[in-house]
């Protein structure tokens, strides 16, 4: 029940309904012009090249059966990256995957320790 309004379902039994009455003009919301919120139709170049280099590298990474697994902690609104190359999975830092998909494979090489 919000604000005293009666369930969908109708009232039930011994339920006072209230009466609502409007409290002023409506409240109109400033919206701009069409043109000011309106996206491009590409995005920037630089997005549309890192867009590409992380398609090249997760394709590189399928065809070597390195899978990636990602994981999001709603207890510490944290990220989770698990790596798995046939060797057992490994956690690797967030930043290290985004540097990954950057370009950067030499950071591919994963330890015993992750």
């Amino acid at each position: 029940m919000v604000h005293g309004l009666p369930p969908i379902e109708g009232n039930p039994s011994g339920f006072e309904t209230r009466s609502v009455r409007a409290s002023g003009p409506p409240k109109l919301f400033v919206v701009g012009s069409p043109a000011s919120d309106q996206l491009p139709d590409l995005p920037p170049a630089e997005v549309l090249d890192a867009l590409d280099s992380a398609a090249r590298v997760l394709d590189e990474l399928d065809r070597k059966n390195v899978h990636v697994r990602l994981d999001h902690d709603t207890g510490t609104n944290t990220i989770h990256v698990h790596v798995d190359g046939g060797n057992g999975e490994h956690e690797i830092p967030a930043q290290r995957l985004l540097n990954i998909l950057a370009g950067d494979t030499s950071s591919l090489a994963v330890d015993i320790r992750g």
